[in-house]
């Protein structure tokens, strides 16, 4: 008979798991088991909404902060943007006025001319309001900037990059607390103190009178008893007794009667008749027309031209020659007027 010597030990650790009653030895091993974690209990419904309600709002107020900054950003990039393609418009107006005004002027071709003068004047104009906006924005939104400025030199000074702030700051201004400024008044004569005196106080008073409470007066404020008005008004002579106005009783209006009688047929108007028939121009007096419209055209040309190289003479600091262009483009309008007057009448039909 032969037996296995296999040891005991290795069987029950081989079959035996914990919980479990082993075979061999027939009987229960210690049992090592994590415990159970207690049930969950739900919380309060109404907590878990509270918070679900905060957090979305939470969130709902990021995003509204996100899209501000973001639309805030995105503006101030537009305007930035905005800003610097308008200054380079700027800068090519101002740099180019001039000669474009130049070449305008020596044009052969009368349509060509007038266009070309017009872009120089639409050219001038942004200029113009480039310069006025700017000064307008910055001295709303940036305080103290435009100081000390024209609206010119600001958009001039702007463009180049030589702008410097001249405004003083506070903290530049010194204040001297040690010496006590004192207020000299002048002295004023009697004679001008009696015409601008107070009529409502001393208005009755006559000069002589006038002069002798103003010397008292003074008297008071050199002895420190300030001014002294409590006796004002007893010296004024007194006034005259002016007598009631009588009552004049109103007479009676005589009664015009007029005693000729018109007759009614001198009454009557008399009718115009007016000859319904209407002429047509003649062909002499629509040329003429024609003639006198084209003079008013190149007057008008001209005005035109002789306005804008005045402005460009008052830009350069020449008054006479501004003022005698300004002449000539008065003188050159009153002609155009007149032209077309003209050729109004040539065509205007007779009766």
């Amino acid at each position: 008979m032969s037996f296995k010597n296999t040891p005991i030990t290795a069987k029950i650790k081989r079959t035996t798991k914990g919980g479990i009653t082993q075979p061999l030895l027939n009987m229960g091993a210690p049992v090592k088991m994590k415990m159970h974690s207690p049930a969950k209990v739900d919380p309060d419904p109404n907590i878990k909404k509270q918070s679900d309600f905060k957090n979305e709002m939470s969130r709902q107020d990021k995003v509204k902060a996100d899209n501000l900054a973001a639309s805030k950003a995105k503006k101030a990039a537009k305007d930035k943007s905005n800003y610097q393609k308008n200054i380079d418009q700027y800068r090519k107006d101002v740099s180019t006025l001039n000669a474009n005004t130049k070449s305008a002027s020596k044009n052969i071709n009368p349509r060509q001319m007038e266009s070309a003068m017009n872009r120089s004047v639409r050219q001038a104009g942004r200029i113009k309001s480039f310069e006025k906006n700017l000064y307008d924005y910055d001295t709303k939104n940036k305080e103290g900037s435009t100081e000390g400025y024209s609206a010119k030199e600001y958009a001039m000074a702007k463009a180049s990059g030589t702008y410097k702030p001249r405004n003083k700051k506070k903290e530049d201004i010194k204040v001297d607390t040690t010496k006590t400024q004192t207020t000299k008044t002048k002295k004023v004569s009697y004679d001008t103190a009696y015409k601008n005196r107070d009529m409502k106080t001393y208005g009755k008073m006559d000069k002589a009178t006038y002069i002798k409470e103003a010397k008292r007066q003074n008297a008071s404020k050199k002895a420190g008893k300030g001014w002294d008005v409590k006796n004002k008004g007893k010296d004024t002579p007194p006034r005259k007794k002016v007598k009631a106005a009588s009552v004049i009783e109103p007479k009676g209006i005589k009664k015009i009667e007029i005693s000729t009688k018109l007759d009614p047929k001198q009454l009557k108007a008399e009718v115009v008749k007016r000859n319904t028939k209407t002429e047509k121009p003649s062909k002499r007096d629509v040329r003429k027309a024609n003639r006198k419209a084209k003079s008013a055209g190149r007057a008008s040309d001209r005005a035109a031209r002789a306005r804008l190289k005045g402005q460009q003479a008052l830009e350069n600091g020449n008054k006479q020659k501004a003022l005698r262009l300004k002449r000539k483009e008065v003188r050159l309008k009153a002609k155009a007027t007149k032209k077309r007057g003209q050729a109004a009448d040539a065509i205007k039909i007779k009766d």
